[in-house]
């Protein structure tokens, strides 16, 4: 006996195959975009963005005593220099903002970063007394304290201390500190007519240079 097919006579309807939507192309840059604020609450993306833990500005192959005292030594050179380049920038503010534009400036530095208006006041000093030859150029690594006390000696307690050695590379500021107490202590007070008469007296020398200087040019 021949078996029924249970299918026959049976209509088959094949339904319409649903077609995937199409795949919306990925942008990185704006994946990146949108994840970045998240990123930058992990603690995590603090801790990576910390200059001194990536190494990246840290010399490799530190491991003597000699090793780091050669890197701190760099470091601590380059950090004594960098008050010219604020002095610079400062010097530049009173040519382009007048003298009162630069004392503004320099006040809402100094409430800004709690560095003291005197500081800043002295780095400025410091960088015109190197550029304009007041202070030997060598000094410019001793820190803009030391360089800021040279410029404040007349001539004649410049040559002093040039006698005493501390017009070279290398003087401590302890040591231009003691020889400025000293010398200022032992030296007769002068009247106030004499202190404007030397102020006089320094800048017709300083004008007459200036003079020499802006003729040299015109010729």
């Amino acid at each position: 006996m021949l078996k029924r097919d249970p299918m026959q006579g049976v209509e088959v309807v094949k339904k319409p195959t649903r077609k995937k939507p199409a795949m919306i192309p990925i942008d990185p840059d704006e994946i990146r975009r949108q994840v970045a604020p998240l990123a930058e609450r992990l603690p995590s993306h603090a801790v990576a963005q910390t200059p001194a833990l990536t190494g990246e500005v840290l010399p490799p192959e530190l491991r003597t005593l000699d090793d780091y005292f050669a890197a701190l030594s760099n470091e601590i050179a380059a950090a004594k220099k960098q008050y010219m380049r604020i002095g610079a920038l400062l010097d530049r503010a009173e040519d382009a903002l007048g003298l009162e534009g630069r004392a503004a400036l320099v006040r809402r530095l100094s409430a800004t970063h709690n560095v003291g208006a005197s500081a800043l006041s002295q780095m400025m000093t410091a960088y015109r007394a190197i550029v304009h030859g007041k202070v030997p150029a060598e000094l410019e690594g001793s820190g803009y304290t030391t360089v800021y006390l040279l410029s404040d000696l007349s001539d004649e307690e410049k040559e002093q201390a040039k006698t005493e050695g501390l017009l070279q590379s290398g003087v401590r500021q302890a040591a231009v500190k003691e020889f400025v107490k000293r010398i200022r202590t032992l030296a007769p007070q002068k009247t106030e007519r004499e202190r404007i008469e030397a102020e006089i007296a320094d800048l017709e020398t300083k004008l007459k240079k200036a003079r020499a200087k802006l003729a040299a040019l015109v010729d």
